[in-house]
C-alpha cells in the first residue's frame, strides 16, 4: 500500500517527491498487487507507475481503478461497476476518508481471508489511533485548563499533516468559533515551515517547545521564529508543556482549543507522562 507521498524522511528517501516515491516503490514485488492511495502529484503517480512496470507489479490506483465519494453520513466506495456505502470513520479529519477508502480497496483486493462488508463497517466505526487528532479529557494537563477549553494531541510533522490539521482547524472554527492555540515541538530533521505554513492562518497563538529528553529536538526558539515569519504574531518559546499551556491561556482569555502537535516523539511523551 502506497499512501500519499509527502516531504518526509529526506535523510533516507531524498529531497524531491519523485525520489521519495521511487524509494517507497521499493516495496513493489512481482505479481503482488499494490494499492495506490490518493496522490496530489502527477510526478508521484508517474514514478509509481514506472516502478510498477519494472517490477511487474499490478497497481490498483485511486482515480483509475477505484474511488470514493463522501456522503452526508459516510462515504461510498466505488470499484468497476460496484458501489459500497460505508459509515463515517471514527477517526477525526476529512483526510481519514481517504485512509479508510484505501483500507477498503486493500481488503477488497486481498484473497488470504474473507472480510465481510459488515466487518468493515464495524472496523471503521470503532478504529482507535492514539495521537491522531486525539482529544485528551483527563490527566494533569487538563487540570490546567479552565472550563470550556479543549485539549487535543496530534503527531503530525510534515506538509501533508499540516494541510490535514489546517482543514480540521477550519472545520472546527466554522462549528463553534473557538480560537486555536498550539504547542509545537519537532525533531531537527523536520522542516517547521513546511508543517506550519498551511496551519498558520488558523492559529491565534503558538508556543514552541523542545521535545523533552530528546537530543535531536529542534530548538523551541526556531519553531517560534518560524511561526512569527508565517504571520502568527503571538509566538513564543517555552521550557515545558505546562508552561506553554499557561502562556497560551493568557493569549486566549475565552475558551479555546489547544492542540499539541509537531512530532510523534512529543506525542509519546505526552501520553506517557501527562495521562
Amino acid at each position: 500500500i502506497i499512501t500519499r507521498s509527502s516531504y518526509d524522511h529526506r535523510d533516507f528517501l531524498g529531497n524531491t517527491l519523485e525520489h521519495i516515491a521511487g524509494e517507497k516503490a521499493g516495496i513493489f514485488k512481482k505479481n503482488v498487487p499494490a494499492i495506490i492511495a490518493p496522490q496530489f502529484s502527477d510526478v508521484v503517480l508517474k514514478t509509481l507507475a514506472d516502478k510498477a512496470r519494472l517490477a511487474h507489479t499490478p497497481c490498483l490506483t485511486h482515480g483509475a481503478d477505484w474511488s470514493y465519494t463522501m456522503t452526508g453520513d459516510g462515504f461510498d466506495f466505488q470499484k468497476a461497476n460496484s458501489k459500497l456505502s460505508l459509515p463515517r470513520p471514527s477517526l477525526i479529519g476529512e483526510h481519514q476518508y481517504a485512509n479508510a477508502a484505501t483500507a477498503v480497496a486493500t481488503l477488497k483486493k486481498q484473497t488470504r481471508f474473507k472480510v465481510s462488508d459488515d466487518a468493515m463497517r464495524s472496523g471503521l466505526q470503532n478504529a482507535v489511533w492514539p495521537a491522531r487528532l486525539q482529544r485528551l479529557t483527563d490527566g494533569p494537563l487538563m487540570k490546567l485548563l479552565p472550563d470550556g477549553y479543549e485539549l487535543w494531541l496530534d503527531g503530525g510533522h510534515n506538509d501533508s499533516a499540516g494541510e490535514a490539521l489546517a482543514q480540521q482547524a477550519k472545520h472546527w472554527a466554522s462549528g463553534d468559533g473557538k480560537s486555536l492555540c498550539v504547542v509545537v515541538g519537532m525533531l531537527s530533521s523536520k522542516n517547521p515551515g513546511e508543517f506550519l505554513a498551511p496551519l498558520a492562518p488558523h492559529i491565534k497563538a503558538l508556543a514552541g517547545i523542545a521535545i523533552p529528553h530528546e537530543s535531536k529536538s529542534l530548538g523551541s526558539d526556531i519553531i517560534a521564529q518560524t511561526a512569527t515569519k508565517l504571520g502568527v504574531t503571538a509566538s513564543k518559546s517555552h521550557d515545558s508543556v505546562p508552561e506553554a499551556i499557561g502562556w497560551l491561556l493568557t493569549q486566549s482569555p475565552v475558551p479555546a482549543r489547544i492542540l499539541i502537535t509537531g512530532s510523534l516523539y512529543l506525542a509519546g511523551h505526552i501520553l506517557k507522562t501527562h495521562m
